[in-house]
């Protein structure tokens, strides 16, 4: 059974031990840790759905919101959208990384 975010951010290991960020309406990575999806279901971080569909943004603006690439400066080019535009091409980036850091992961991954 799948699982997706319902709460705005949620920070979870993988079993590579990266941390992987996931902004709502995201289904969780399935090398998240049962202990970890136990934690983030019993918290209200997470919930369970019967199918990955059901987690198809409402709109397609939410749509546009994760997939389009941001800007790299100035307007909608903040840490947050980089994060979120990273997590929905499944780019791992370390927790520590700046905004640079992770326009430069983005690019490597071909993103």
């Amino acid at each position: 059974m799948a699982h997706i975010v319902s709460s705005p951010l949620v920070a979870v290991n993988g079993v590579d031990g990266k941390v992987k960020y996931l902004y709502r309406n995201t289904i969780v990575p399935s090398d998240v840790s049962e202990k970890d999806i136990t934690r983030l279901v019993a918290d209200g971080l997470i919930e369970k759905v019967s199918t990955v569909s059901a987690a198809a943004p409402e709109s397609q603006d939410e749509a546009g919101d994760s997939l389009e690439r941001p800007a790299e400066s100035g307007k909608g080019s903040g840490m947050d959208k980089w994060v979120a535009y990273a997590a929905a091409h499944e780019v791992e980036i370390d927790p520590e990384s700046s905004k640079d850091d992770i326009i430069a992961a983005v690019a490597a991954a071909g993103h």
